[in-house]
C-alpha cells in the first residue's frame, strides 16, 4: 500500500511529496558555490531572495535531514500544502519557530509571501498567521536553527 497524504482534496503518493522536496535548496555556508546559483537561475528561472552567502543547490529529503526536530504538532506539510504554497507564494521556507513566536525552539515550515522594503512577509501556514519580518531577523532565524537545531533550513523554490 502506497503511503500518501492529503491537500486540497487530492491524493498525493510519498514519491510525489519527495519530488517536490528534491526541488528544494540547502543553506550551508561550507558548500556555497556561486556558480551553482546562476545556472540554477538559468535553468530553472528561479527568483532568490536569500543572502547568497547561505545557498547552494542540493537535494535534501526532510525525513532524514530533520527526524523529530519538526514541530510536533505540524510534523510534515502535506504535498498539497506545498503545492499551493509554490504557486501562489515566492517560497516555502523552513525557519526555528522561536523567532515567530518566541516559545520553544521547533523547525517550522512558513511560507514567505512577499518581500519589499527589507522585509519578508513570512505566512505561518498552521496559524493563518502573517508577520512581518526583517531581512535581518529572517537571517537570523536560519542562524537559530543551525546553532540551536543543527539542522539546515530549506527552502522550496518557486519556478516562474
Amino acid at each position: 500500500m502506497v503511503e500518501s497524504y492529503y491537500g486540497d482534496g487530492f491524493e498525493f503518493s510519498k514519491d510525489d511529496e519527495l519530488d517536490l522536496l528534491e526541488k528544494s535548496f540547502r543553506f550551508d555556508r561550507e558548500c556555497y558555490e556561486p556558480y551553482l546559483i546562476n545556472e540554477l537561475m538559468q535553468d530553472h528561472s528561479v527568483e532568490v531572495f536569500i543572502e547568497s552567502d547561505y545557498l547552494v543547490w542540493k537535494y535534501q529529503k526532510l525525513s532524514e535531514n530533520l527526524g523529530n526536530k519538526i514541530d510536533p504538532e505540524h510534523k510534515i506539510m502535506s504535498c498539497g500544502d506545498y503545492r499551493e504554497a509554490v504557486e501562489t507564494g515566492l517560497g516555502i521556507v523552513l525557519l526555528d519557530k522561536r523567532s515567530l513566536d518566541m516559545y520553544t525552539h521547533f523547525a517550522h515550515w512558513v511560507v514567505i509571501s512577499d518581500y519589499s522594503d527589507g522585509c519578508f512577509a513570512v505566512n505561518d501556514s498552521w496559524t493563518g498567521r502573517e508577520i512581518q519580518m526583517p531581512k535581518t531577523r529572517f537571517m537570523d532565524s536560519i542562524k537559530s536553527l543551525r546553532n540551536n537545531l543543527n539542522c539546515s533550513p530549506v527552502l522550496v523554490s518557486v519556478e516562474k
